[in-house]
């Protein structure tokens, strides 16, 4: 379904569950290479570590492609935002 078509309500509730899901895939892929033993209730130094560069580096690599589809969508458009002519 085309976004532009959709109501304020139906388009809130998408990115709610796109932001999820990247939470939800975020969280599993750096628990899984971050935490080796499951002794303690809470997580060790290193394993800190390892979640707050793993959740860096998931987050960057994240903008980075956005803008890199942002940029390849306003190339395929001629430059223009929204439709319109760029001035």
């Amino acid at each position: 379904m085309d976004p532009s078509a959709m109501n304020p309500v139906d388009l809130a509730r998408r990115e709610m569950a796109f932001y999820a899901d990247l939470f939800n895939k975020m969280a599993e892929v750096c628990f899984r290479k971050c935490v080796t033993r499951y002794s303690d209730g809470d997580l060790q130094t290193g394993e800190n570590v390892c979640v707050d560069r793993c959740v860096s580096k998931y987050l960057s690599a994240l903008q980075k492609v956005g803008e890199l589809l942002q940029e390849t969508q306003q190339q395929q458009t001629g430059g223009a935002v929204g439709g319109l002519p760029s001035r």
